[in-house]
């Protein structure tokens, strides 16, 4: 993906502090800006992966495999939305490649997880759970399915 340029007007206060962090970190104004803006994509959004849940020990012989320098490419990004307790979250969901999933993926049978949400296990970067489908839903307001998903403690 080609890079964008962004530009803003900001409070002379807040420049000021971004320019005197940017001084800190012996970096200039737009290069710390970048790392910055790249810092708050990459830890609000956790790479999922989708498995067929399988008889037998699912956790102990599939999870171990995602926390591997070899894993395999990343089904989808969840960005965290909701958190409902500690086992339950929403996220919403997009494609591997970023793009928000379409409405029509619900109901017509592409994303098999959806279809049949008991037959599959998410798993989650950095949770050595595997995760199950509780609800999904369409945000017509942000153009995004959101999806519930529960911490397991087996497969």
């Amino acid at each position: 993906m080609p890079d964008v340029l962004i530009q803003t007007r900001v409070p002379s206060e807040v420049a000021e502090w971004v320019t005197h962090e940017a001084e800190g970190d012996a970096d200039t104004v737009a290069g710390w800006l970048r790392r910055r803006l790249m810092r708050e994509m990459n830890g609000a959004r956790v790479r999922a992966w989708v498995q067929q849940k399988r008889m037998g020990p699912w956790l102990e012989q599939e999870l171990p495999r995602f926390f591997l320098r070899d894993a395999p490419a990343h089904h989808y990004w969840l960005h965290p939305v909701h958190v409902i307790s500690a086992t339950e979250r929403v996220f919403a969901m997009y494609s591997a490649n970023g793009k928000p999933i379409p409405r029509s993926s619900l109901t017509d049978g592409s994303v098999q997880s959806f279809m049949y949400p008991s037959l599959h296990r998410y798993v989650l970067e950095g949770s050595m759970n595997p995760w199950a489908i509780v609800t999904v839903m369409f945000d017509d307001a942000a153009q995004r399915p959101e999806i519930t998903l529960r911490a397991l403690a087996d497969g």
